[in-house]
């Protein structure tokens, strides 16, 4: 089962370096006392880490049939300097450079492959699975940008929402709980944006499966890598002229310049050579969406606390899981709270509806439509529909509008002030005849919203739910059952009266929605509908 001779043909194949594509295997010669920077005993030639690596793995492989144990020697031996460099760290030019060698040559042999069992599963909000850890350097960055954030909230002018929000905060960043993040067991993980709300905070934003080989291609990783080959060269070269000696000590400078300036590199390649013994996948994260992704759901966890009542002091003696716990069974009862609420609304727009219905006696051909008449059918609107034409203010925790009246008892909403707020626009141009309001309810409750010209009946809104574009279906049913409406409006802002006989009023109908479909010909239509009205023709000529 030798199958070291193949390794090292493709990693000399495969690796910026100059080493030999093969390296005959020798007998270790008597010591005789010489230490070199690369190895306390003296090597049959000088030798890079690479090939330092082969030789002892083939020294051992005889009693080593279980490949576990080979994958337990590279994590200890090929990732510490200091089994190579002996004289001190400052020459540790070779930190990773013979692990990343050995990895990407066994995952190349098929020794590194992702585990079978590390599906999510049913794991709800998870974008990695239980069995799988964060890349170290992506969690650092992530771990001080939240501290920054955190540092820099304190310094402005707190409210108790603020307050709250902090204290959940400081316990969520700590190094045990964030490195649980992305995971189940991270525990704000049902209140995350990406959670809440998929559509808009997709986890591809946040994070992504890490391979090795994106390591190993990674240009911090290549420069390690590339110097590393320039050492292992210059050592045999310095063999045999002496003179170049000084120069090794500068390459280790220039080394450990290098692994200063990138810290973590150390830890990322410890990470993947934990990867051989586990196998659990490794995830990259994208510091700034992660970090935005965390508050939001922190923020999330601060508003239903602070909407329960409770206040900072009595919440910061709690541990992180019994806030989390706190909020949910906070939020259970707010959601009791509003469903109770939302039926007893539903049922008094129902009533609603079926009065402006029977009072208002629109055309057949309006089934479904009502005319709003005061401000608690345009706060209904408001409720039902989220926009803005009864709204007070928006809530700057849910973002939604907030009716400036109850819709059931018309009181108007707390703290609005004197200063004229949306609904109170739009109830100003009803009351000033402006403005026409009307509401499509096929089931008692607003399914759509439309706001007419008095004068001549064109539609100056008509919005869904949300403002979002409306459903086509849903927006031709609508506009055909705003028709009549409009026919008339636009009539009667011409002068032209209805006569009571069905046939000619349809086509009076018929010429002015022809005049409001075609602006060009908007006379044309408009004299012959008069014309109809004023009995100077007969309706057989339509």
């Amino acid at each position: 089962m030798n199958f070291l001779p193949s390794l090292l043909n493709w990693h000399a194949a495969n690796t910026p370096t100059s080493l030999p594509k093969e390296v005959p295997y020798e007998e270790k010669k008597q010591d005789d006392g010489y230490i070199s920077v690369m190895d306390p005993a003296r090597p049959p030639e000088v030798e890079s880490v690479s090939e330092l690596l082969v030789r002892k793995i083939n020294d051992i492989w005889q009693g080593m049939k279980d490949p576990g144990k080979v994958v337990n020697f590279f994590a200890r031996e090929a990732i510490d300097p200091l089994n190579y460099l002996p004289s001190a760290p400052a020459k540790a030019a070779a930190v990773t450079a013979g692990s990343a060698g050995i990895l990407a040559a066994l995952m190349k042999f098929g020794t590194v492959a992702p585990s079978k069992a590390v599906s999510m599963g049913n794991q709800a909000g998870a974008f990695r699975p239980s069995a799988s850890r964060l890349l170290p350097s992506s969690l650092l960055d992530l771990s001080q940008s939240l501290h920054s954030s955190l540092g820099y909230r304190k310094t402005k002018t707190r409210d108790n929402l603020d307050s709250i929000a902090d204290l959940i905060l400081d316990k969520t960043i700590t190094s045990k709980e964030l490195t649980k993040y992305g995971a189940p067991e991270f525990q704000i993980d049902p209140f995350l944006a990406h959670v809440r709300d998929p559509e808009y905070n997709p986890t591809d934003r946040i994070a992504s499966e890490y391979p090795l080989s994106d390591f190993l291609a990674g240009p911090i990783t290549g420069a390690v890598l590339h110097k590393n080959a320039g050492r292992a060269y210059a050592v045999k070269e310095a063999a045999d002229v002496p003179s170049l000696s000084p120069y090794l000590k500068q390459g280790d400078a220039m080394m450990m310049s290098l692994l200063n300036t990138y810290p973590s590199l150390e830890n990322d390649a410890r990470a993947f050579m934990g990867q051989l013994k586990d196998k659990k996948l490794i995830f990259s994260l994208y510091p700034e969406s992660a970090k935005n992704d965390i508050i939001d759901g922190v923020e999330e966890i601060a508003r239903i606390l602070d909407m329960a009542g409770h206040g900072p002091e009595q919440l910061s003696k709690k541990t992180l899981q019994q806030l989390v716990g706190l909020a949910q069974k906070e939020e259970r009862d707010l959601l009791e709270k509003q469903a109770k609420s939302l039926q007893t609304l539903t049922e008094h727009t129902t009533r609603r509806t079926i009065e402006l219905q029977t009072k208002q006696k629109l055309p057949p051909e309006s089934k479904g439509l009502v005319q709003l008449e005061n401000e608690k059918d345009l706060a209904t609107e408001t409720a039902f529909q989220n926009i803005c034409c009864g709204a007070g203010r928006v809530d700057q925790n849910t973002m939604r509008y907030v009716p400036a009246w109850d819709p059931i008892t018309g009181k108007r909403e707390p703290g609005l002030g004197t200063v004229p707020v949306s609904g109170d626009n739009f109830f100003g141009r009803i009351k000033s005849g402006e403005s026409l309001m009307f509401s499509y309810r096929p089931n008692g409750i607003p399914e759509a919203t439309i706001e007419l010209n008095a004068k001549n009946g064109s539609i100056r809104e008509i919005a869904g739910k949300n403002n979002d574009p409306m459903d086509p279906k849903l927006k031709d049913v609508v506009l055909k059952a705003l028709a009549p409406i409009q026919n008339k409006l636009t009539a009667t802002s011409a002068g032209i009266r209805l006569t009571g006989d069905p046939k000619r009023d349809a086509a009076i109908n018929a010429y002015v929605g022809l005049a409001r479909d075609n602006p060009n010909e908007y006379d044309i239509y408009m004299r012959l509908a008069r014309d109809v009205a004023n009995g100077r023709m007969e309706v057989s000529d339509f």
